[in-house]
């Protein structure tokens, strides 16, 4: 088996495993991502037996199938994409959809005629060269509604990148650059001459598996996982209290903006004591299980600002010290 193959079966198993999660959403959402990943792992397996047949006529077969398949894989992106951008149809646009669905349907009837009649694309090649083919206007035109299906999540994933805020365009972006750069390398793929007729045939087919990867990743993780550290930022910057944080050696390591206008001037790498010197914090109990608490007045351009401040001991979880934690309450705020 082939280094390719592997590849195939192994991004058609997780497109298999991701679909079965997604359909656990119960959702419209869910069902969407599943048909598409579904249909992907199909044009996978589809590709995979092709590429064992010696037969000419067998391989046209599986090839119909894999044709078919990324037909609906396409189809089924595109309104995935849509409920993922919640994008709005109007009434003209779901009649334009269906018309094109309608098409797709007729193209994949046609797909599963060719190994009789060659109709579409007529194989010539044998051996290692039997990707070889002679297109027939159909096979264009199948070409042309794949492309039309790609176009149309594209727009909706640009139009979603230009209206939500920044901090939130790229849960769209690595889903956009990906069907982007499956295009050029399609386009690459057919225009390059000698390559198609490679025994490895569609290369672009590993990138539509592992984008329904990033898709997943998009949809379903990117908040709780792309966003995470952002969010820890923000609620860090944002919160009413001081916060000041020393490594297991006492050393300054991190404090958030609301210290500058409080606190007296710090920079990253000063003692623990030092701080409570400059701040006239009483000596704190560093080994304190518990932590404590303890009413502080502390001085900046002659402003007298009182707070309580709360210690605490930070430990991992086999009980070994990793930090001090002090968290600064303004009295009255």
């Amino acid at each position: 088996m082939t280094f390719f193959g592997l590849c195939l079966i192994g991004l058609c198993t997780l497109n298999i495993v991701l679909a079965l999660s997604a359909i656990k959403k119960r959702d419209a959402l869910g069902k969407y991502f599943a048909l598409t990943s579904v249909f992907a792992a199909f044009s996978a397996v589809s590709h995979f037996l092709r590429q064992l047949m010696d037969s000419v006529f067998a391989y046209s077969v599986f090839s119909s199938c894999y044709f078919v398949s990324m037909n609906f894989m396409l189809v089924f992106m595109a309104v995935f994409v849509r409920i993922y951008t919640h994008g709005l149809i109007t009434k003209k646009g779901r009649v334009v959809f269906w018309i094109l669905f309608g098409l797709i349907c007729v193209d994949s009837v046609i797909m599963f005629i060719n190994p009789f009649y060659d109709i579409v694309v007529t194989f010539t090649g044998t051996g290692a060269t039997k990707n070889e083919y002679i297109s027939h206007p159909l096979y264009y035109s199948h070409l042309g509604l794949s492309y039309v299906f790609v176009g149309l999540a594209i727009l909706s994933l640009v139009y979603k990148i230009i209206e939500v805020p920044k901090e939130y365009k790229l849960q769209y972006v690595y889903s956009g650059i990906g069907i982007v750069i499956i295009m050029l390398v399609n386009v690459l793929y057919r225009t390059i001459p000698g390559l198609k007729s490679h025994n490895y045939a569609d290369i672009t087919l590993p990138l539509y598996c592992f984008c329904v990867y990033i898709f997943y990743w998009s949809c379903y993780w990117f908040s709780t996982h792309g966003m995470l550290n952002f969010f820890k930022h923000s609620v860090f910057e944002n919160v009413e209290q001081i916060i000041v944080l020393f490594d297991r050696d006492d050393k300054l390591i991190l404090y958030n903006s609301r210290a500058n206008g409080f606190l007296p001037a710090m920079k990253l790498g000063d003692s623990m004591s030092k701080f409570l010197q400059e701040c006239s914090i009483p000596p704190v109990d560093e080994y304190a299980e518990r932590g404590c608490s303890f009413q502080c007045v502390i001085t900046k351009d002659d402003v007298e600002t009182p707070f309580r401040c709360d210690y605490r001991l930070l430990k991992n979880n086999h009980s070994k010290i990793i930090g001090r934690l002090f968290i600064f309450f303004q009295h009255g705020a």
